[in-house]
């Protein structure tokens, strides 16, 4: 996606979670993918997503989420344990 952006001269950052901290202080927006947006308006996720998400509310950074919509999903989370699966 950054590379995406790059293509069309938007100023933009792949940022690794350990370091997202310093970096907030700096942006604008925070854009994520997500792996499926669920109907109570949750998201399916990376994890450490959550962690980014928080840091962007304490500093008052926008937090958008931008998903295809054959990733909507009428499902309901209904705890964190919900859609873990192991492989």
């Amino acid at each position: 996606m950054v590379k995406m952006l790059r293509e069309k001269s938007i100023e933009s950052y792949l940022v690794e979670d350990a370091s997202i901290c310093t970096v907030l202080q700096k942006v604008n927006k925070v854009i994520i993918n997500c792996f499926s947006l669920l109907a109570d308006g949750g998201i399916l996720a990376c994890s450490g997503l959550y962690a980014v998400a928080m840091v962007a509310k304490d500093h008052s950074v926008p937090f958008v989420v931008v998903t295809p919509s054959f990733k909507i999903t009428p499902k309901y989370s209904f705890g964190q344990d919900t859609f873990n699966e192991f492989k």
